[in-house]
């Protein structure tokens, strides 16, 4: 938010990659970001650069990630998850609500409700607390069937829909997060296997060559499961599906923008693309890692890792004796190549290459 023409920036990411497709390629991102650099020259801004340097740009300061899906053509780029709730961010001021709502209230003392009851380990209070329930369901159930119904009036149901579609939004935020503390994971994990000064390399060794998927038995790895599975099944997926076709098809759901409709109606496939390339990641991070293990290309790493380091210490050894811009009486050959075109090439007689203009068929 503090870069240079940032409302600018803001609002590209926002419109390609915030709310439209989630990840993009690379060549149709820029193509994209460099149509809208035009319009905006056209009304006066003075952006001179490129699509292409802007991107590189956004990259380097962390507002992009950057990916190589597996059968990908070619890269893609999508939003960082600091970029994502920068631009959440800029979103809440430019549409202010109140923050003391009765639903967030509601969510609240609900949820502090189920916290008690399901910590309470006194078999008395439960059956009581229990017995209460089962007295409000009944008075219910009776004046649903009496035609005594009361429901949330449109103002109320609006809000709770919002604030539904806000906690959904930030949902979407949070895989960013999950994906990058996997990445983290990962390559700790491989610097540990790597690092000979590593305190706990033994024990990732030997839960490796145990079968232990260290990375998916980790507390991120747990918890990403245990929401994976809960999304994935198919009764809380039927009732998810039912819930959100219901309540779009309610009166107060036209009073709704275009975009929140949208969203909602989407909410389902968003939450299952965006998990299923979590826990891809995941599965690849885990499958590698054994690899990485099993097929002994740690203990490369790890000699050429010592290599290295003894290279820095021999150096460090000789700095007082040796200043860096005294010769040293040697040349390093670089290895090289001339890159040129075929039709510069020459036959011996001296003649050049050209292209035949004859048509050549296939046998």
């Amino acid at each position: 938010m503090a870069a240079e023409h940032a409302p600018i920036i803001i609002g590209l990411l926002q419109v390609h990659l915030a709310e439209g497709e989630r990840s993009v390629p690379g060549s149709l991102f820029i193509e994209r970001i460099e149509r809208e650099l035009e319009e905006l020259r056209a009304q006066g801004l003075g952006l001179p650069q490129s699509a292409q340097a802007y991107v590189a740009e956004w990259l380097r300061n962390g507002f992009l990630e950057r990916r190589f899906p597996a059968g990908a053509a070619e890269e893609e780029y999508e939003l960082s998850a600091a970029a994502a709730n920068a631009i959440r961010y800029m979103s809440a001021l430019l549409e202010p609500r109140a923050t003391a709502t009765e639903s967030r209230l509601a969510v609240v003392i609900d949820r502090l409700v189920r916290l008690a009851e399901a910590t309470d380990v006194n078999p008395q209070s439960r059956v009581a607390k229990l017995m209460i329930e089962r007295d409000r369901l009944d008075a219910q159930i009776a004046a649903a069937r009496e035609g005594r119904l009361n429901p949330l009036t449109d103002s109320q149901a609006l809000e709770r829909a919002r604030d539904i579609i806000q906690l959904a939004d930030e949902l979407a935020g949070d895989f960013r997060r999950v994906r990058e503390r996997f990445e983290d994971l990962n390559r700790d994990l491989r610097e540990r296997l790597v690092d000979e000064e590593g305190g706990n390399r033994g024990e990732v060794l030997h839960a490796l060559f145990e079968g232990v998927d260290v990375i998916g038995d980790s507390d991120a790895g747990r918890t990403f499961t245990a929401f994976w599975r809960l999304l994935t099944d198919p009764e809380q997926s039927a009732t998810l599906e039912e819930s959100l076709e219901q309540v779009l098809a309610r009166a107060f759901a036209s009073q709704l923008e275009t975009r929140e409709r949208r969203f909602l109606r989407l909410l389902v496939r968003m939450l299952l693309d965006q998990g299923g390339s979590v826990h891809d990641v995941l599965q690849h991070f885990a499958r590698s890692l054994k690899h990485f293990v099993q097929s002994r290309e740690y203990l490369e790493q790890r000699r050429l890792n010592q290599v290295l380091k003894d290279a820095q210490r021999a150096a460090l050894e000789i700095k007082d004796h040796v200043p860096a811009v005294a010769p040293i009486d040697y040349t390093l050959q670089l290895t090289s190549s001339r890159v040129r075109s075929i039709a510069q090439m020459k036959w011996p007689c001296g003649c050049s290459i050209r292209p035949s203009r004859r048509r050549i068929s296939a046998t």
